[in-house]
Parts: C-alpha cells; structure tokens; sequence
C-alpha cells in the first residue's frame, strides 16, 4: 500500500517538476480552447497546510496531525506520510522536508470520479479565487493557483494503472528549488 502511495505522489511530483516547463513553452503559442492562463493572483497568501506552516518542522506537523486525527504511517528525515480526511473525503498524504523544514505535500485521493475532482476545484475556487492555469485538454485536468508569497496549489485528476485519481499539491516555491538545487548538487558531487 505504501509503495502504491509512493508511486502516485511520486508521478504527480514529476509531473509537477514539469509543469513550469509546460506553461513557459505554451504561452509562446496560441493556447488552445481547454487551457487558459491568467494573471490574476489568487485571494491572500499561502502560508501552509492544514495549519503547518512552511518551514514547520517534521515534530510540529506530526503533532499537529496527531492532533487532526491523522494516522501517522511513517516518518524519515525528509518525509512524514499519513492519512486522513482531508477536504471531506479519506486521502494519502505525503508532507516533504528540507533541512527538517516543511515545504512540499502531495495529497492523493483514490478511486474518485470527475465530479468529485470538479467539487475541490469549486472549494478551492471559493477559498482563494479562480486559478492562475487550466489545462483540461487531455485525459489529465490540471488547475493550480500561483500565491504572491512564492506558493502554489496544484490540483490533478488524472488516470493511472491503479485507476482514476485526484492529486492535491500545496508547493513553497523557493523552498522546493532550493531542494532541488540541493539535490542536483549533491548527484554532481557523485559523478
């Protein structure tokens, strides 16, 4: 079950790693009718998760979803994985650390059906306004809203090998770069 947890936050990362890449090389062309790209930024800052803020360390968010009822499956130096309900429904959740510093979590909601990935999106739209980017031309529907604190929500409904799923990210910017900087850093002083 935890492999299967990993996989899917896992593909959602990538696919998330990639998305920048996706929305600079696609406002150079015309954008087709499913995606739409706005500059309007969204209502407030994005200061967090479920009251962990960024830079919250992996003690803090565990208490603190010990406290919310979470199930703590596992914990290790840059990961706290748990589940629980969140937003209504039984979800997988991933919380990422760097340098015991909260800046990343990948929520993952299984076997969903469209309207209830349309449901988030509308909870989500009330909260924080419409999105910054939409992309609903393929079998993958993506919307994500880009804070002016450096912080952005992505969420995915996308088909895997183990069925139809919803992906919910919550993203400190700078933070992420720098581990990945780290990361890439650390790969050079391999080779």
């Amino acid at each position: 079950m935890i492999k299967r947890i990993l996989f899917i936050i896992m593909a959602v990362v990538l696919m998330f790693s990639c998305k920048g890449e996706q929305k600079s090389s696609s406002s150079k062309n015309l954008p087709s009718k499913s995606l739409s790209i706005k500059n309007i930024p969204p209502k407030g800052n994005l200061e967090g998760f479920n009251d962990i803020k960024w830079g919250d360390s992996i003690s803090v968010a565990t208490n603190i979803l010990k406290e919310k009822k979470f199930k703590i499956i596992s914990t290790s130096d840059e990961q706290l994985v748990t589940r629980g309900n969140f937003a209504g429904s039984d979800a997988s959740i991933i919380l990422f650390f760097y340098k015991d510093k909260f800046y990343f979590v990948g929520i993952t909601y299984y076997n969903k059906m469209y309207y209830e990935y349309s449901n988030l999106i509308d909870m989500l739209k009330e909260k924080y306004g419409e999105p910054n980017f939409v992309d609903n031309e393929n079998d993958r529907k993506s919307s994500s809203w880009e804070f002016e604190n450096n912080a952005e929500i992505v969420i995915d409904f996308f088909s895997s090998e183990y069925g139809t799923s919803i992906s919910l990210l919550y993203n400190n910017i700078i933070m992420h770069e720098e581990k990945k900087k780290a990361d890439r850093n650390d790969i050079i002083n391999k080779l």
